[in-house]
């Protein structure tokens, strides 16, 4: 990881991982210059600021689908179900 030519995919990964464990978005941004510095640059505020929001639109993607998708399940079921078999189904 890290290496000259995937330093930018590899940076995005690293913020959408701390994205989706909940981290606050300021700790994010340390976290991404201090990487940027082990690398021995200096950080660029406005890549580390991509990077970060990037994150964070992926993740307000995948709440939307996941919501549309539940949605899809509890109109198209018939009867009732739990919320465990909610879960499982998309599982």
């Amino acid at each position: 990881m890290f290496e000259y030519g995937r330093r930018d995919n590899d940076l995005f990964h690293v913020a959408n991982i701390l994205v989706k464990g909940g981290m606050p978005e300021n700790e994010i941004r340390q976290v991404l210059e201090r990487l940027i510095i082990s690398w021995g640059e200096n950080p660029d505020k406005r890549w580390i600021e991509a990077k970060v929001e990037s994150a964070l639109k992926r993740a307000d993607r995948r709440e939307i689908n996941f919501a549309d998708e539940v949605r899809d399940f509890v109109v198209t079921s018939n009867g009732l179900f739990l919320t465990s078999d909610v879960i499982n189904d998309f599982k």
